[in-house]
């Protein structure tokens, strides 16, 4: 894979386990994924109100996404996760989020907002990934 990831000392300690704080890529395809939010191909809310269950949702979409141009979690380098509530978030909904990427995580940003598209949704996660 043509990502190498890397958590320098120099840098304050973070999450380290859930995140990279830089990755860096030499392959050329990218893909940039759009916001997936815990809907089902039917366009059914999973887990109305349910953090966990809609962050698996959500991952299963990505997932979904990845496999349809070929690509996979390892090749995920960047991911913007958004969310209506903060704190169900970091309990329940971080482990399924970061459980997708196992030995390959990519760098994140996670943003606190007050809505999302639609007002059953706690949470919102896009993409990038590069592969060679």
């Amino acid at each position: 894979m043509p990502h190498q990831r890397h958590n320098p000392d120099t840098l304050y300690r973070g999450s380290r386990s859930y995140y990279s704080q830089i990755v860096e890529s030499t392959g050329t395809r990218q893909w940039h994924i759009a916001g997936m939010v815990p809907l089902t191909s039917e366009r059914v809310v999973v887990g109305e109100n349910d953090m966990a269950a809609q962050a698996k949702q959500v991952m299963h979409n990505i997932g979904l996404a990845l496999a349809a141009v070929g690509a996979t979690p390892g090749h995920v380098v960047r991911i913007n996760i958004y969310t209506t509530d903060m704190e169900r978030f970091l309990a329940v909904g971080r482990p399924a989020v970061y459980a997708f990427f196992g030995d390959y995580p990519p760098a994140s940003t996670l943003l606190g907002v007050t809505r999302l598209a639609d007002s059953k949704y706690l949470v919102e996660v896009e993409a990038t990934a590069v592969s060679d």
